[in-house]
């Protein structure tokens, strides 16, 4: 992560067979053998092949130093909805997306294209940027 984001997060962790980490109290004690321990922390990210993709707690968990992409506000409405940003930036990897001081998640970058990692049991729920209510599904 120091590398990555030019900081870490403090804690003890624990990976699963899916290469989730979960950031659990240093005082648990228990065999991850014996039983499902997925519940067990806080779910920070994943370890994967090309680097480690945080979640959107362990985006505001890190308070990164780099790889963080400032995106203007007329952006943050298509990001929240999860849709991919069409940005020109100096960063190719996992970027920790800001606007202001509030940390709006994870995505990837090669430059041109933006990648949302916004889960979409988290995503807004209207279609229109002008709608001050969420537009129901029926």
């Amino acid at each position: 992560m120091m590398e990555q984001y030019g900081n870490v997060i403090k804690g003890a962790f624990f990976i699963n067979n899916k290469n989730k980490v979960f950031l659990v109290s240093g005082l648990i004690n228990f065999n991850p053998n014996k039983f499902n321990a997925d519940g067990a922390g806080l779910y920070i990210g994943r370890l994967e092949r090309d680097g480690f993709r945080l979640s959107m707690e362990g985006a505001q968990l890190i308070n990164a130093k780099k790889n963080v992409l400032i995106i203007p506000d007329e952006l943050v409405y298509d990001w929240t909805r999860g849709f991919k940003l069409k940005l020109k930036n100096p960063y190719k990897g996992y970027v920790i997306i800001k606007n202001g001081p509030d940390v709006l998640g994870c995505g990837k970058s090669n430059g041109e294209l933006v990648l949302n990692y916004v889960p979409k049991a988290r995503r807004i729920l209207t279609f229109r940027k002008d709608a001050h209510v969420p537009i129901s599904k029926d």
